[in-house]
């Protein structure tokens, strides 16, 4: 308990016709002391510095409640004949007030408690609302977090890059932050693992930089699952420069594709005879894919218009 129980402590009173009443029935902590008192009362008349050491009793730790304020109390309620006192000689030292509750004591303690349990119903559905709103609001605020996105690309040139076909043996990634439909950042990264890499090695690589979802033009069933045992959400079938892709993934434009091949992995170009054909393929293909990705960014620009 902390000391803020000085704040409500005191029992409140009130002016009704001329003389000073008790308000009874709240549900303040000046209350719950009067009624922690009458309790203890209920149980044995008692002294009054006795009654400040038995509030343990009911968890109130007596070191935050002065004894000044009991003896307030005390007196206030023995004024509206809630509890009564007789004087009791000591062997050794001062007479004592003995304090006892009274039958309209027993009568304020039994509505209390009933007033006591229909607030506690009241709170616990107010709690229960509260939380349930809060979590609520928690939840919307984890929507708009950030989310980030990787991208495989040809090139290493941010958003104007062009999306690569390959996720695995692709020359980049592009990591794009959004918070909602908003680029927070974005980082332009070789592909450490394009040369070689096992099944499930790109994966936990994503997951360790906080992937949330993967952006690529081909890529296998077996692959996917091992995205999805991660946590990453893979999506295929897309073409073009990131920022259209990303575009059209925003408006839900993108059809994630659910392949039934059988193959593991990227599609490989088939050996050559020689490393100089294989080249010259490779140099071809991103060629060609960025043709189609600028053709794609010019059609986007000209629908745009027309659609305004």
């Amino acid at each position: 308990m902390t000391k803020s129980i000085y704040v409500f402590i005191i029992h409140k009173r009130k002016r009704a016709g001329g003389e000073m009443k008790c308000a009874k029935f709240g549900f303040k902590s000046g209350n719950i002391l009067m009624a922690s008192l009458l309790y203890l009362l209920l149980k044995e008349p008692s002294y009054g510095y006795l009654l400040v050491e038995k509030l343990e009793e009911v968890s109130i730790d007596p070191a935050f409640v002065p004894y000044g304020v009991v003896y307030r109390l005390l007196r206030e309620m023995e004024s509206d004949n809630l509890i009564s006192s007789v004087w009791k000689l000591s062997e050794s030292g001062p007479s004592r007030r003995m304090y006892s509750i009274t039958s309209e004591g027993v009568e304020y303690l039994r509505r209390w408690t009933n007033n006591a349990q229909n607030n506690l119903k009241i709170m616990g559905k107010l709690i229960f609302s509260i939380n349930n709103e809060l979590q609520t609001k928690e939840s919307e605020k984890r929507e708009v977090n950030v989310m980030k996105y990787c991208f495989t690309a040809d090139e290493s040139n941010g958003l104007e890059s062009v999306l690569s076909y390959h996720f695995g043996h692709c020359p980049y990634y592009v990591i794009v932050d959004m918070e909602g439909n908003r680029v927070k950042n974005v980082d332009s990264m070789p592909n450490p693992l394009a040369d070689e890499h096992n099944p499930g090695d790109l994966p936990s690589f994503m997951k360790d930089r906080g992937i949330d979802v993967i952006v690529t033009g081909g890529m296998g069933p077996k692959a996917q699952q091992y995205f999805a045992d991660y946590g990453i959400k893979a999506i295929t079938g897309a073409y073009g420069k990131i920022k259209d892709v990303l575009k059209e993934y925003l408006k839900s434009e993108i059809v994630i594709e659910n392949q039934s091949t059988n193959y593991d992995g990227e599609v490989e170009i088939e050996e050559a005879h020689e490393e100089g054909e294989i080249d010259k393929l490779k140099k071809e293909n991103v060629d060609l894919r960025r043709q189609i990705a600028d053709l794609k960014s010019r059609l986007t620009k000209l629908e745009e218009k027309l659609g305004d």
